[in-house]
């Protein structure tokens, strides 16, 4: 694949014109090789073994040329995958292992030639249960035991190697209830790693920076939902909070990495569907969302880059068994721009966008489709970030059309 690098824009280039490029020349280019495999067989009636296995090779050439400057990638991910399920009645069990060789070899030039590589080697070790108690009740169980070791070279020189021990678990339920009601309910703990682009730094140094006291992001969640089918109507909700510790965030102005203390968020999820007719249905989703920063001098501020509130309504029409058309519509409240943790520049502004889908099937195999989205071309920004040296934007995606064909076979 080849692509763009068009940057961002400040606000009065944005006012201006939406479609000029403050670095037009800069390029990317990308190759990759995905191979995967896989066995499973079954050791009996109730037992089932599975090896699976994967590679990827990826290069990536991206040329600065507003910059001077290039910087070439090479990824290189080694998976190895054994589950065994064990499945009996009501009951079934799963315990398995992950295997996982990352390695990143990268060339910067332009500020200095310099040539870095970063290796990471992580295996991990899960189980997880499901019992049907009974048809109307149904509990479940997961967890999940992960240790990585990690290195860098930079210069020639290699790191000390970090040692990472993450764990994650859940504990969740789902009651079935009458007139075609059911709720559920979980807790659950989670982690992730920093990705290789949040360890090391390329941009702005002379010699690239590997940031390994960056650590796992973790944290807890508590979630409790139910639907309900009422004649043509259909409801769903849920509600959830999460306590996070050590998320991941960028300082914009320094392309580097940093874990913040604590932060929170609390959601509800509601959805709703009503059929109008045989033919027509409406649906609508909304979502809020409360993110904030728990801890250090911006404590009490919102998460950056996370809308509270969207709202999505569909209409759908089938006025044949062949012809499916839907219309929606999809608003987006407007967000503190990227690096503004103490929320004192001004948010971007609200938008709502327009879409029309169409699709007909000319035979059970064969189906043609059109999609227009941002029907009525709304100009709207979709995200801005802090930077080193002014606030970039980047515009919404004006109206676009895809056309395709579906074939099953």
């Amino acid at each position: 694949s080849e692509y763009g690098l068009p940057a961002s824009l400040t606000m009065a280039q944005l006012e201006a014109d939406r479609k000029q490029s403050s670095s037009p020349q800069d390029t990317g280019k990308e190759d990759s090789l995905y191979l995967r495999t896989g066995l499973s067989f079954c050791a009996g009636d109730e037992v089932t073994i599975a090896f699976d296995g994967g590679f990827t090779d990826k290069e990536i050439l991206s040329d600065y040329i507003s910059f001077g400057s290039t910087l070439e990638q090479t990824y290189e991910i080694t998976t190895i995958l054994t589950t065994i399920t064990y499945d009996i009645g009501g009951f079934t069990g799963v315990i398995g292992i992950d295997y996982f060789d990352d390695d990143l070899a990268g060339l910067s030039e332009g500020f200095g030639t310099t040539k870095y590589a970063f290796s990471r080697e992580t295996i991990a070790g899960f189980a997880s249960v499901k019992w049907e108690q009974s048809p109307e009740c149904l509990f479940t169980g997961t967890f999940r035991w992960e240790t990585a070791e990690t290195y860098g070279v930079t210069q020639g020189v290699k790191s000390d190697d970090i040692n990472d021990e993450a764990y994650a678990w859940s504990l969740g339920f789902i009651r079935f209830l009458e007139d075609n009601c059911r709720v559920y309910g979980s807790v659950r703990r989670f982690y992730r790693y920093p990705a290789t682009d949040e360890i090391i730094t390329v941009y702005f140094t002379p010699v690239p920076v590997v940031n390994f006291g960056l650590k796992p992001e973790w944290g807890h969640e508590l979630e409790l939902g139910g639907d309900w089918a009422l004649g043509s109507l259909v409801l769903g909700g849920r509600i959830y909070h999460q306590w996070m510790r050590d998320e991941v965030f960028l300082d914009y102005g320094t392309f580097q990495s940093f874990n913040l203390g604590k932060t929170s968020r609390t959601g509800v999820d509601l959805d709703a569907r009503y059929r109008l007719t045989d033919t027509m249905d409406v649906s609508l989703k909304y979502t809020w969302i409360n993110a904030e920063l728990d801890s250090g001098l911006n404590g009490g501020s919102d998460v950056p880059l996370v809308p509270e509130h969207k709202f999505r309504m569909v209409f759908n029409c089938q006025p044949s068994e062949r012809l499916n058309i839907s219309l929606g519509a999809s608003y987006t409240e407007g967000v503190y721009i990227g690096g503004d943790y103490a929320n004192t520049k001004d948010a971007l502004q609200d938008y709502v966008l327009v879409d029309l889908n169409v699709r007909y099937a000319i035979s059970p195999e064969l189906e043609v489709f059109a999609t227009l989205d941002n029907l009525l071309d709304k100009e709207y920004t979709s995200f801005g970030f802090s930077g080193f040296s002014n606030d970039g934007f980047y515009p919404g995606v004006g109206r676009s059309a895809k056309i395709g064909v579906i074939y099953k076979f």
